[in-house]
């Protein structure tokens, strides 16, 4: 009887080990081009007024803590039925993220817009970070690439330029 209890046990155990060894997490590569989604804490304001003249000042603020990238992204120039929708890697001492409008239509006007995301599961490393940005089209421009450092600096802030938008 002990024999038969130790089997059912074992099988039991085995069971339990393929079926967790199939399962995905959330975070795995589905699409086999190495990136992830970005998290769904994403966020997005509504179409921003300019500020006085017209004229806004873009800027990225990164914030590192425990393994976690906080971006804000403000005054990105996008249509004025953008969705952020955005993809990220993390591997061989590069940051990619791209940003991107999960909508296909597009109206005829511009506004400015602020937008916060996560990013989960990042060593406290120095890195190459790339952001670029997707537009309606599918056309990829390169937006800010430089180093960082997270095992000593864990706030940035980055100019990228002031611009109508309109």
């Amino acid at each position: 009887m002990r024999t038969v209890n130790y089997l059912f046990m074992l099988t039991a155990v085995l069971c339990c080990l393929f079926v967790m060894s199939s399962c995905q997490s959330d975070d795995d590569d589905s699409s086999g081009d190495g990136q992830s989604q970005i998290d769904d804490q994403a966020e997005q304001s509504g179409c921003l007024e300019s500020k006085a003249g017209g004229v806004s000042l873009e800027t990225i603020h990164l914030e590192y803590a425990y393994g976690t990238l906080y971006v804000e992204h403000l005054y990105t120039c996008r249509n004025c039925v953008f969705t952020f929708d955005g993809d990220y890697s993390v591997e061989d001492g590069a940051i990619k993220i791209v940003e991107g409008n999960s909508e296909d239509e597009a109206a005829f006007c511009m506004c400015f817009y602020n937008v916060n995301y996560v990013i989960s599961d990042v060593p406290a490393e120095k890195y190459k970070l790339s952001i670029l940005t997707k537009d309606i089209n599918g056309e990829i421009d390169a937006l800010l690439e430089e180093e960082v450092d997270f095992t000593n600096l864990y706030i940035y802030d980055f100019e990228i330029g002031e611009h109508e938008c309109g």
